[in-house]
């Protein structure tokens, strides 16, 4: 979710889709929304109750979010989120998969 990490996950999976890479901002020209959602999950700023899985799922299309290590309480509100599975945990960050009926648009 955080730009910084974008080259070492370009290296990694080069075939899949990065909400943000080279610059957050083109995410922010092309839609202002979604970049404001993407600043609320990196800061922890969502609403009460708010599920970040569900948003990521849904709001981004998103199977899998890699949180970086320096974003520890969204990666611990997603281990706690039913709509989340936590899959690796190294010192650079967290991997998790959004499960499925998250992606699902109301």
């Amino acid at each position: 979710l955080h730009w910084g990490d974008f080259t070492r996950l370009l290296w990694i999976a080069d075939d899949l889709r990065y909400v943000t890479g080279l610059d957050p901002n083109y995410l922010f020209y092309q839609d202002p929304e979604r970049y404001l959602l993407l600043l609320a999950l990196q800061q922890g700023a969502l609403r009460e109750g708010r599920d970040p899985a569900e948003l990521i799922g849904r709001e981004f299309s998103a199977r899998w979010a890699y949180i970086g290590a320096g974003h520890p309480g969204l990666a611990e509100s997603l281990y706690h989120s039913d709509n989340a599975l936590l899959l690796a945990e190294t010192r650079a960050g967290w991997l998790f998969e959004i499960r499925p009926q998250a992606t699902a648009v109301p």
